[in-house]
């Protein structure tokens, strides 16, 4: 992944926080207003935000889980086992 798309997901990400603090605010409010002795907005911010927090920890790879050289390790790991496959048949 170059600069310019870890860019856009940052961006994309940073996007989706803003909404995400709208929204629970706004649900916050309706809350308050029609039913304050049964609260409910909690279950959208803590489901949602745990979907941000993973989403957030995906684009700014937080765990290297995935990181940029995941995949070159992958393939180079898969390579070196077909060679010595390879060695294996012909030795």
């Amino acid at each position: 992944m170059n600069d310019n798309q870890l860019d856009q997901r940052a961006r994309r990400f940073y996007l989706h926080l803003i909404v995400y603090a709208v929204v629970n605010a706004v649900l916050f409010t309706i809350d308050m207003v029609r039913s304050p002795e049964h609260l409910w907005f909690y279950w959208v911010a803590l489901i949602w935000g745990t979907c941000l927090l993973l989403r957030g920890l995906y684009v700014f790879r937080v765990f290297g889980l995935f990181g940029l050289d995941w995949e070159k390790r992958k393939v180079d790991a898969i390579v070196e086992k077909e060679a010595r496959k390879d060695r294996a048949r012909a030795g």
